[in-house]
């Protein structure tokens, strides 16, 4: 009896010893964990290459990091059919310049300098033709172009040479048919009617002096005029081919 009364008692020891092992360990690995996740993140301060390529799970290229032909940076993020999307690039003058493209390719926005200097955008149409374009003058002042889908300027608003406003439309032939103005050396407003040829037709202006309307044949020969004069007046007269006067109202 006393030999199985041993024998049990060593057992119970051991379970007890076993007992403490097991939470001792279970204690130190808890610390190990806790102190591993309270541990600072390592934050690399530079990471440098020559060039870098993102892809997904199929290994397909989402974004491009590299340099172009002339050694300039070029970033480029590509959809999940291998079609640019975004791109940041080096224009041919030397700035940075931004394309945005359709799901098919296709460029949609532009964003780059423009010769002379300044900025210039374009939005493009399903073609890939310039449908609308702004940017600035050789003055130095702003100018919005519609395009038609020949990309032939149809519409213009700018400065003209005074730095005043300035408004154009052209037919499909590129020949101006329509211009809103000032009057040259005097402000106020112009307003010039052509025909499908260029040829001005009616000469519309609004100075200082008052309203004028000029009337202009194939010639670009005045014909026809009624207006106000300088002394505050009204005025009409008529032309020949000729440019010789043939009658007149006012004085």
């Amino acid at each position: 009896m006393k030999t199985i009364e041993n024998r049990i008692a060593a057992l119970e020891q051991s379970v007890r010893y076993y007992r403490i092992g097991f939470f001792s360990l279970l204690l130190i690995a808890s610390f190990v964990i806790f102190s591993s996740n309270n541990k600072a993140v390592q934050i690399v301060d530079k990471i440098q290459a020559k060039s870098f390529e993102l892809v997904d799970n199929n290994g397909k290229v989402l974004v491009v990091i590299d340099r172009d032909e002339k050694g300039n940076g070029e970033v480029i993020t590509k959809s999940s059919t291998g079609n640019n999307l975004v791109k940041l690039f080096t224009s041919d003058g030397g700035a940075g310049a931004i394309n945005t493209f359709h799901t098919n390719g296709n460029v949609n926005f532009k964003v780059t300098n423009e010769t002379a200097g300044g900025g210039y955008l374009a939005l493009f149409n399903a073609n890939e033709i310039a449908s609308v374009e702004m940017g600035n003058q050789t003055n130095s002042s702003g100018y919005f172009k519609i395009n038609n889908s020949d990309e032939k300027q149809i519409v213009k608003l700018g400065s003209n040479t005074a730095n005043d406003g300035f408004i154009s439309t052209k037919n499909h032939n590129d020949n101006e048919i329509f211009t809103l103005s000032s009057i040259d050396g005097e402000g106020g407003a112009s307003l010039t009617i052509k025909n499908n040829l260029g040829q001005r037709k009616l000469y519309l202006t609004g100075g200082d002096k008052g309203g004028r309307i000029g009337v202009y044949n194939n010639s670009d020969t005045r014909v026809a005029y009624v207006g106000c004069e300088d002394e505050q007046i009204g005025y009409i007269a008529t032309w020949n081919t000729s440019g010789t006067k043939t009658g007149n109202i006012g004085y």
